[in-house]
């Protein structure tokens, strides 16, 4: 680590320098820390997207004491922020108490107005306090407490409309395979972009997933689902502590019905249980949309995802999603195009909209 800017005579902000232990110590260590605050979400960004990245940590008595990852992001078309952390749905600050906390805030706000940036976002699970923030509140995530017996999860959490899908998908013949190999990967992201050019989604860099896949090798797991040698479905989980999380899921519209997705979920379950996890994060979804109410069925804890921002040179909050109404139109036509331009235009698109 390397001083940057000092706050009062016993604590400063510093800017990682290549101390991955020492970071990594801290957010292996710290109760509040996340998958996403790991270190090597930086190369992962980095080599993916080459965004410039800002990490910040907070030090007193020689100790780190906070954390805070941050990309600074910027186009024509959808502007400028610094945003912790792009792509994920939390990753923002990781301190051991407010003096830290609000230290690495300011800290970050002020590198908002050095780049010149329309606003700050970060992503919280739970809310900082802070006078400079204002918050969105619209995106929750679901969190499975687990057990060492698959049917307990089966019998006390699924609701059974969720247990019939998945008994269905059982008798047409669904089986899931499970692995860590470039074969899981390749039938995963084939399946990804095929989906999100149906739902009219520009679709992420195959190098996201390739990167990931060598910065955290011991740490993912994909989840293949399959009629005879036909995939149909795929899912991408990571594991870290006691926690799997989903990351991505998606099935072949027209196998939709055959609920994939649903028997997925349920063999990544038992694959947790099974390996020792305590807790199954379903990943965000925003209020009252389908995803929510799907996830809703695995009888998860609702846990609300706090989105909070300075606002610069803007004078609203952002809305960079597809449910945006000005997006509307974009979302109809790129349903329309052949899949190989929406596999290459695609990831151009994402890259500025985290």
């Amino acid at each position: 680590m390397q001083a940057s800017r000092l706050f009062g005579t016993h604590m400063q902000i510093e800017r990682y320098n290549g101390n991955k232990e020492e970071w990594d110590s801290y957010v292996n260590n710290s109760a509040k820390s996340s998958l996403y605050h790991l270190i090597g979400w930086k190369t992962v960004i980095e080599k993916t997207y080459g965004h410039k990245s800002y990490y910040l940590a907070a030090r007193g008595g020689g100790k780190i004491k906070g954390i805070l990852p941050l990309f600074f992001i910027s186009s024509r078309l959808f502007g400028s922020f610094v945003v912790s952390l792009p792509f994920h749905c939390t990753g923002g600050v990781c301190a051991d108490d407010e003096e830290a906390e609000n230290m690495l805030i300011s800290e970050a706000i002020r590198l908002t107005k050095e780049v010149g940036a329309e606003y700050l976002e970060l992503r919280q699970s739970s809310a900082v306090r802070n006078d400079n923030l204002s918050s969105k509140d619209r995106k929750v995530t679901f969190v499975l407490t687990l057990s060492q017996d698959p049917e307990h999860i089966w019998k006390g959490a699924f609701c059974s409309n969720l247990r019939n899908k998945i008994r269905k998908a059982q008798r047409l013949n669904l089986t899931v395979t499970s692995g860590c190999d470039e074969k899981h990967v390749e039938h995963f992201y084939r399946i990804y972009a095929r989906n999100m050019k149906d739902l009219g989604t520009p679709v992420f860099a195959r190098a996201l997933i390739d990167n990931i896949v060598k910065e955290f090798p011991h740490q993912y797991r994909l989840f293949v689902a399959w009629r005879g040698k036909k995939a149909l479905g795929a899912k991408f989980t990571m594991i870290y502590k006691d926690t799997m999380y989903f990351i991505w899921a998606s099935s072949l519209r027209k196998h939709f019905k055959d609920a994939p997705v649903s028997l997925l979920n349920w063999e990544a379950v038992r694959y947790a249980c099974l390996n020792g996890m305590r807790f199954c994060d379903l990943g965000r979804s925003t209020i009252d949309d389908g995803a929510y109410h799907f996830k809703r069925q695995f009888g998860g804890e609702i846990r609300q995802l706090h989105w909070q921002y300075y606002l610069n040179t803007r004078r609203d909050m952002p809305c960079l999603n597809k449910d945006n109404k000005k997006f509307k139109i974009a979302v109809n036509i790129w349903k329309r195009l052949p899949i190989f331009v929406t596999n290459s235009i695609g990831p151009i698109i994402v890259k500025y909209i985290p």
